[in-house]
This record gives structure tokens, C-alpha cells and sequence, in this order.
């Protein structure tokens, strides 16, 4: 294992955690010390401030991106279109991370609750796990996803799988 690889490695698992939030209960340990209110409020502020400054920069490098990929009177070369595909790919996968984040503010804040449903799991890792192709291809690695399918659905809050999220 080399510097890249664990560099793809940690991307890759910070990625998927920031992807798939666990359910408060899981979260909760009985065991632990209580954290204060204020300090709570003040995370939860912070998270939200820093979530909505890093969405309005995203915003608006989108915007002339989608821009300049969907335009058809004169197309771009293949070689500059990929390049732009993949700042667009990534740029639309760190908002999407950034949403997570919002969405993690607003769940420590009470402001949002989980709506879990079934779910292929299997399925819905080797989808996570295409998110890292372009990632994977440029570092020369091949990644192979084995999930077999699970007896039964599993159930998790699917919201920020969404493009919307």
C-alpha cells in the first residue's frame, strides 16, 4: 500500500461515513459522559454556518459548469469536456457532502427526523461505491465491489442519495 493508495483509501471511507449517516440511537452510548446544551448548540451552529458558506461557492461554480458542458453550438473538445465532467462530478459530490453536513446540523438541532425504508443494500453499496470510478481509474487501481445479496431488505434513511441532497 502506497501514499496514493491510502490517500484513495481515507477518501474513500470518509466519503461513504459522510454518505450514509448512523441513526441517532446508534450514535447515543449509554455509557458516555453528557455533553453540555451550549456546547451542542454552538457544534450545531457551526456546522450549519460552515455548511451554508461552502454551499453558495458550490452554487455558483455549478452553475457555469453545467453551463459550459450542455452547451451545443460549439461543442468542447473530448479531451477539455472530460476534464470539465470531472470537475463537475466532483464539485456536485462535494455538495453533495456538504449537505450531509447541513442535514447532520439540522438532526443534532431536532429539526429532522429519520425516514427509513427498505433498502437493497447490496445494491445500494456498489452505487456509492461507482461514485469513486473516475477517482479509481485515474489512480490506475481497479476496485472490485463483492456484495452478495442480503435475505432481506435493510432499512436506512436513503435521503441524501438523492441529487437533491
Amino acid at each position: 500500500m502506497d501514499e496514493n493508495y491510502r490517500a484513495f483509501y481515507d477518501l474513500l471511507a470518509a466519503t461513504v461515513t459522510a454518505s450514509s449517516p448512523m441513526p441517532a440511537p446508534m450514535r447515543k452510548n449509554a455509557g458516555a459522559p453528557k455533553r453540555s446544551p451550549r456546547i451542542d448548540r454552538a457544534k450545531t451552529r457551526f456546522f450549519s454556518n460552515v455548511s451554508h458558506e461552502f454551499r453558495t461557492p458550490l452554487t455558483l461554480m455549478l452553475g457555469p459548469l453545467e453551463e459550459e458542458l450542455a452547451e451545443r453550438a460549439s461543442p468542447l473538445p473530448p479531451v477539455r469536456r472530460e476534464r470539465l465532467e470531472t470537475a463537475h462530478r466532483n464539485s456536485l459530490r462535494l455538495l453533495k457532502l456538504v449537505n450531509t453536513l447541513l442535514d447532520f446540523s439540522r438532526i443534532e438541532a431536532g429539526r429532522v427526523e429519520a425516514h427509513y425504508e427498505p433498502t437493497d443494500l447490496a445494491a445500494y453499496t456498489t452505487e456509492l461505491a461507482s461514485v469513486f470510478r473516475s477517482a479509481i481509474e485515474k489512480a490506475n487501481l481497479t476496485l472490485a465491489v463483492d456484495c452478495p445479496p442480503l435475505p432481506e431488505p435493510i432499512y436506512i434513511d436513503r435521503r441524501c442519495g438523492r441529487k437533491s441532497c
